[in-house]
């Protein structure tokens, strides 16, 4: 830099002022010009052509302190300045983009930017899952609501089907009730007919006054136990059964005594059936065999067993035998009409004995001795 009235010119390829800085004045604008303290724009740093007075009388002169910032106006601008022609080329200046920092702030900026982008885009996922989350909830919500509607609604369809039923019921039960006094008292359902069946001994009318069935009694009133007890009470009947058969018939159902055996006694002839009971004092019928013993009757224990063994033997012995000689409850023998004996012995073992001796009689011979069926004997 020269002294004298103007400053050397820098090079148009220099990138820096001649005053020695290597960063331009903090007070240059945009446009690289420098700012005055009342805030006027100063020309370049290097043009010392020009020069200018500044207002508060710092002289300016060439040559002097100012005069390589080329400052001659009083008004503190030089109204020659011509930035296209002061050989100061901007493109020229040989700037890089990143030699300021400039690259490395746009890197941040890319990594702000991806990171803003990542942001928002999980924002967009948790607002979206929220959204879902919102959206379940609200149809759990819904769902909840239409089952509590449904649920509503069905408690109120079965209250009312309950009350329905139960109004239902309780009229049905009313009807029964009435349906059922008017049958027990009235005597729409009385007997009007009774029938009995079975009888053969017993005479008809007998059974009937023993039955004592009421005259415009209900059918459901009548104690069908007492008249079959009532019934059962005549010596010749053995069992009677009494149904009801609706609207107005009674059944009766008789099954009489029939004799196995008879005996002989000084006060006439008394029948025993096949429970020992002796039901009647009458002559016997036909085919029935007469009971030898000592002491018979219905209580005597030889008596049973002579009763038991008649019963157990099989009709086509039965209708053989004349008479039952019974000396003991192990010792009872069936006497034949034409002359053979059985020998029985006890009513044990009946079974057995009444499968073996109708083979057994086929054979020649007085005396069969089944006492023990597994060993017979024939003589």
């Amino acid at each position: 830099m020269g002294s004298g009235g103007g400053a050397d010119r820098p090079d148009n390829g220099s990138t820096e002022p001649d005053n020695g800085s290597t960063e331009p004045d903090r007070g240059r604008d945009g446009s690289g010009r420098a700012e005055s303290e009342h805030g006027r724009a100063a020309p370049e740093v290097g043009h010392a052509d020009e020069v200018w007075d500044d207002e508060d009388g710092y002289d300016t002169e060439a040559g002097g302190p100012d005069a390589a910032y080329g400052y001659d106006d009083a008004d503190g601008a030089d109204d020659d300045l011509d930035y296209e022609d002061d050989g100061f080329d901007y493109e020229d200046d040989e700037y890089e983009p990143g030699d300021d920092g400039f690259e490395g702030d746009a890197a941040g900026f890319e990594d702000d930017a991806a990171a803003f982008a990542a942001g928002a885009a999980g924002s967009a996922a948790a607002a979206a899952d929220s959204d879902r989350q919102e959206g379940a909830a609200t149809r759990r919500a819904r769902l909840r609501r239409e089952r509590g509607r449904d649920r509503g609604e069905s408690r109120v369809v079965t209250a009312w089907r309950s009350r329905k039923t139960r109004i239902g019921v309780a009229a049905g039960l009313v009807a029964v009730l009435v349906l059922a006094l008017v049958a027990w008292f009235s005597p729409i359902l009385a007997v009007r007919t009774v029938r009995i069946d079975g009888l053969a001994a017993v005479p008809e009318q007998q059974v009937r006054d023993a039955l004592q069935v009421p005259d415009g009694l209900s059918m459901l009133r009548l104690d069908t136990t007492a008249m079959a007890d009532r019934a059962a009470k005549l010596p010749k009947i053995r069992t009677v059964r009494v149904q009801r058969k609706f609207p107005s018939s009674v059944v009766v159902t008789v099954v009489e005594r029939t004799a196995v055996l008879y005996f002989d006694s000084p006060d006439g002839t008394h029948l025993l059936d096949c429970d020992s009971v002796e039901f009647a004092i009458e002559p016997p019928g036909p085919g029935v065999p007469k009971l030898v013993t000592d002491h018979p009757g219905g209580s005597d224990p030889v008596t049973k067993a002579a009763v038991a063994v008649i019963s157990s033997a099989p009709q086509g012995l039965r209708d053989q035998v004349g008479q039952v000689v019974a000396r003991s409850v192990s010792d009872i023998a069936l006497e034949l009409r034409d002359g053979r004996t059985v020998l029985w012995g006890g009513a044990n073992d009946s079974p057995r004995k009444a499968a073996v001796v109708l083979p057994l009689l086929t054979q020649d011979g007085k005396v069969f001795d089944i006492s023990s069926p597994n060993l017979v004997t024939v003589k």
